[in-house]
């Protein structure tokens, strides 16, 4: 997702068990360092928002690029017939 070559194999978590453990992760970083509950959902909020628009960005391209996938096989599909 982020241009860069992985070479590590996909995971065999659920995506429920990775976010899960994602949502963990973070929390522990922010609750480690955070101990005023103001300043915590300010950094917190920023930290989401984020997340938010990145998730809202990658799954509009995945969207469209879904789409376009499945209008050129429908095409090739369409020239056998």
């Amino acid at each position: 997702m982020d241009g860069s070559e992985s070479f590590e194999k996909p995971s065999e978590k659920t995506y429920s068990e990775r976010l899960a453990e994602a949502r963990k992760k973070a929390t522990a970083f922010f609750d480690a360092r955070y101990s005023d509950i103001r300043e915590y959902d300010e950094i917190s909020g920023y930290f989401n928002e984020q997340a938010g628009v990145f998730q809202d960005v990658y799954f509009e391209i995945g969207l469209i690029l879904g789409a376009k996938i499945a209008f050129q096989i429908c095409g090739r599909i369409g020239g056998l017939e």
